[in-house]
Parts: structure tokens; sequence; C-alpha cells
């Protein structure tokens, strides 16, 4: 589009392609009018310009922390001239696309307001779980300190260094404990072998108090990251679903198993590990992702991992590597303890950058203001769309 916009010639199939997407709606051929246009790309600047002396200091902090290499700079806009506005043009179009066309849209809206709601701030997301004994009664460990503990069936369970550890006694007897994180919530529990497991926000591990026996297995729903004690001798094994699992002898690894996510995710950072799936097998190495479609029979898939990226949430970060609108809003609804619903359209955009994940609602929301994207957050129900 930009070559087309610059007056260079396209091949054959370029022009096609081109013409078959102007002629499959008149939104397309608008913006491609306007593209053409040099008042409307001035005025385009001049606003994009205002916007950034307006908001400057603000969207300086958050473009550095969403992953911007650095802040745009404003420039003289009586100076431009019609080549550097085509540049400019060229920089706002590979920026997004679709944000061209939800703007279009967006004027023919008029009842629909872009600014958000006044509301009280939602803050992030904090250390807490709920613990569930043998017994079924339940333990709030957002609300103990360091030093408490209690004894379950010849096991000492005891807060240390913000996290829960187990100890196996002799003759300690099978029972089983389920820690718990809802939204807003992550936590780091030590099992009785030593390993060391940290729950995102929305997930859960069920685990044996000891680990008796020729194998070690747990259970987990959500997202779950995995520092097993090294034991040949009894393979450490985490059941996903009914018909996934993770076969461990003793390494690092993270799994990302939401039931609201379509594919399942297990990324091997150390070690090995066996990925089962229905009838299917496969052997990770180090650096690989597999990837499979949580309740269709696919089969897996294994790809290069992006490690930086899934480990992030244990590091402390958001990591958005090119995900949507809907994804990215996923995030939020688990982190903050809100309630997200999509009222209308959203444009088909990408995300790319990190951001701290104890950054409040408020701005992370900048992102949406900054791409004229409409919310509503009335109470902790985040609405988003053009509707």
């Amino acid at each position: 589009m930009y070559r087309y916009c610059s007056g260079e010639p396209l091949a054959d199939e370029e022009q096609s392609a081109l013409d078959n997407w102007l002629l499959a709606s008149p939104a397309n051929r608008e913006v491609m009018e306007k593209l053409q246009r040099e008042d409307w790309l001035q005025q385009s600047m001049q606003q994009w310009a205002k916007m950034e002396k307006e908001q400057e200091t603000d969207w300086q902090s958050f473009a550095g922390r969403i992953g911007f290499a650095e802040p745009l700079e404003t420039p003289g806009i009586r100076k431009m001239q019609w080549t550097w506005l085509k540049y400019a043009a060229a920089v706002l179009l590979l920026l997004a696309v679709g944000a061209w066309l939800w703007l279009s849209q967006s004027e023919k809206r008029s009842s629909v307001t872009t600014a958000p709601v006044a509301v009280a701030d939602i803050k992030p997301g904090k250390d807490g779980a709920l613990l569930t004994l043998a017994d079924g009664s339940q333990i709030r460990l957002d609300s103990i300190g360091n030093g408490w503990q209690i004894q379950e069936n010849g096991t000492t369970l005891k807060m240390e260094n913000g996290k829960l550890a187990y100890r196996s006694g002799n003759g300690s007897e099978l029972a089983y404990n389920t820690i718990s994180t809802p939204n807003g919530r992550q936590f780091h529990v030590q099992l009785p072998d030593g390993s060391h497991v940290w729950l995102n926000a929305a997930s859960s591990l069920t685990y044996p108090t000891s680990f008796n026996g020729n194998k070690r297995q747990v259970q987990i729903t959500g997202e779950v990251y995995f520092d097993v004690a090294p034991n040949p001798k009894q393979p450490f094994m985490v059941q996903v679903d009914a018909s996934t699992s993770v076969e461990v002898l003793g390494t690092v690894f993270n799994v990302n198993a939401y039931a609201n996510e379509t594919v399942m995710r297990t990324t091997l950072v150390e070690g090995s590990i066996r990925i089962k799936a229905g009838q299917e097998q496969v052997l990770l190495q180090p650096g690989q992702q597999a990837l499979y479609q949580q309740g269709k029979s696919t089969g897996i898939r294994i790809v290069e991992a992006d490690t930086e990226q899934e480990l992030a949430w244990k590091n402390g970060f958001f990591n958005f590597n090119n995900e949507d609108i809907p994804a990215f809003l996923r995030q939020l609804e688990r982190w903050y303890d809100i309630h997200v619903i999509i009222d209308g359209t959203i444009p088909s955009m990408k995300f790319k950058g990190g951001l701290d994940r104890n950054t409040s609602l408020s701005e992370i929301l900048k992102v949406l203001s900054k791409l004229n994207i409409p919310y509503r957050l009335e109470g902790k129900t985040l609405s988003v769309g053009n509707k």
C-alpha cells in the first residue's frame, strides 16, 4: 500500500491483491483514499502531535514499559513535505492497518464515546492462595505470615520466606492437599520432595503430602511453573486433564492449560520431559514448546519456545508477543480479578512488549485509550468494544 501511494509500480500479483482488498469493502477504499490525501495525513499527524503534547510524560513512561524502543518525536507540522508525509503514512500503516479501519468506522458512530468512565483504580494481583487440607478444611494463605505451621498425617506444613513448604516425617500417611489461586493471586509452594512450584492466577495444584510409591504424581489446572527435584527412581508426573500428562525425571518447565485458552502450551527450560496427549507422545528438548489443541485430536506440535515470554508471569512481568486484543484482555482478567466483556467489535491488531505486573489497571488501560478503543470500567466489570 505504501508503494502504491508513493507511485511505485506493483507486480501483477501485488496489484491483484490490492485490487481485491479494495473491492472487498467500502471502508477499505475509504482508507486508501485518505492515505493519498495530504490534508488528511497532516490532520492525523497534528492530532497525534497534540495527543503527545498533552500526555507526553504519561505516554513516554508507559511506552517504555510496554516495549517501544523510543518515544515518538513531534514533527514540525507546517514544514512537512509530501515525501515526508508518505513515509509517515507508511509508518502508521505498518503500525496497525486495523487501527485506521477502526478510526474510520468510529467517525461514523458519533454516539459512542471513547472516554473511560472515572472509577476507583484496581490494584494488581499479589501473593495468596487457598489451601484445602485432606479433611476438606480450608486455610486462606493470604492472611498468615511466616512461621505459621501445622501437622497433617505426619507431615509438617510451614510458611517460610513467603512460600508454603512441606516436610515429610517418618510414617507419613498418604493424603492429598490442593493449593488454588483465584484471579488476582499467585503462589509458591515447596513439595515434600523438595520440588518448587509456582502457580499463576486462576490455577490449582493437587498433590500428596508425602510421595510414596514408585512415582510422584500431581494434578494441575491453569498455568503452573515447575522446578522438579531430580529422582530417576521416582519419576514426576503432571496430570493436566483426562488425556494429557507430562512425565519428568528432573527438570524446569512451564505448563499453560487455562480452560479458556484454545491451545495448551508446555515449555521446557531445562532437562527433558515427555508429553502424552491421547495416543500420542513427544519428547521435548530444552528451548522447545509443545502445542496441543485442547478438546481436539489435532496432534502435538513442537515449536521453538520464546521462554522469556512464557516465563514472564513468574518473573513479575506481562510479555505480549504478537498477542491479539482478546488474549491481552484474558491476561488482565486473571491478574486484576475483573470480568471482561467484549461488547461489539474490536480491531484486529497485535500487541508486542513487556509490562510490570505491579502496574495498576488504569495504567494498563492507557493502551486502549491511545488506540481509540472504547471501554467502560464499572466496578470490576470491564466492557471493551465499539457498539
